[in-house]
């Protein structure tokens, strides 16, 4: 079990425009021809803004386990981050409505 964690925040920017000279991280399986889904350490609100100024959404953050606080900085997850679905064949999938705006806040 993992002691530290580096919290990474993910965002999804149009495939054209995402900033790739901030300090932030594309994840290819997460991407298509014209969305880029990247993740970055950068948690102060001005670098927040800064993403989200290229059109970029936030989608979440996550913890992430490291040895060392800023293990990833300088050349990112790409070999150590590894995702896996339950779904083992989605052309079987049901498709699903879209969700409805309520206009409530949950939060």
């Amino acid at each position: 079990m993992a002691k530290l964690y580096d919290n990474y925040t993910y965002y999804t920017c149009p495939e054209d425009s995402w900033p790739v000279r901030f300090n932030v991280f594309q994840i290819g399986c997460l991407s298509n021809s014209t969305n880029s889904t990247i993740a970055t350490t950068e948690e102060a609100e001005e670098a927040q803004k800064r993403i989200e100024s290229f059109g970029c959404k936030n989608i979440g953050s996550l913890l992430f386990p490291v040895t060392y606080r800023g293990q990833f900085q300088s050349y990112g997850i790409y070999t150590d981050l590894s995702l896996t679905w339950n779904a083992s064949d989605c052309k079987d999938c049901d498709p699903q409505p879209a969700p409805q705006d309520t206009g409530r806040d949950l939060s």
